[in-house]
């Protein structure tokens, strides 16, 4: 974990958040987060779909986003309430 993966070697799963950027003439993007669509460019790249503006991205290169530390966030634990010490 932790390498870019090149397109042509493996694509991401299907929208399953990943980090990725594109290679352009030999300049590479900046690095966003989105989630392969399944369809192709017109060029040699994927679509990523992108929450910034409802637009797509185009990419290269990918990499899986790291685990997170610790549990899972659980909203109900954090919602009950703490007993009164008397």
């Amino acid at each position: 974990m932790g390498n870019w993966i090149d397109i042509s070697d493996e694509l991401p799963k299907q929208n399953e958040e990943v980090l990725f950027c594109c290679d352009i003439d030999g300049e590479f993007t900046s690095v966003s987060l989105g989630w392969y669509t399944g369809h192709k460019t017109l060029g040699r790249a994927i679509v990523m779909e992108t929450i910034r503006d409802d637009d797509w991205s185009p990419c290269t290169h990918w990499m899986a986003l790291p685990k997170t530390p610790g549990p899972k966030y659980n909203p109900v634990m954090e919602c009950k309430p703490v007993p009164q010490v008397k």
